[in-house]
């Protein structure tokens, strides 16, 4: 598999490595919330955030939507950038 290409920031300001740090101080935060170990952490998240967008999907969003809109976020944040 090719290796994807990402670049350092997007217009916000943001770069993906902000993104990892805030996502694995949100897996942490669940860890020691729920003990759960670093094998099964982010799958038992997502599996508790499906839990969550079924319960709030009015204010969330089901959960196929919400993973939906990451992966176009995920998509945006590492696609290839034109000259400009």
């Amino acid at each position: 598999m090719p290796k994807m290409k990402t670049y350092t920031t997007d217009p916000d300001g943001c770069s993906n490595v902000n993104r990892a740090a805030w996502a694995a101080s949100a897996v942490a935060e669940f860890q020691a919330v729920t003990g759960s170990d670093d094998e099964d952490a982010v799958a038992d998240l997502l599996g508790d955030l499906m839990h969550l967008c079924a319960r709030k999907s009015k204010k969330y969003g089901t959960f196929e939507e919400c993973l939906r809109r990451a992966e176009e976020f995920f998509g945006y944040e590492n696609r290839e950038r034109t000259a400009q």
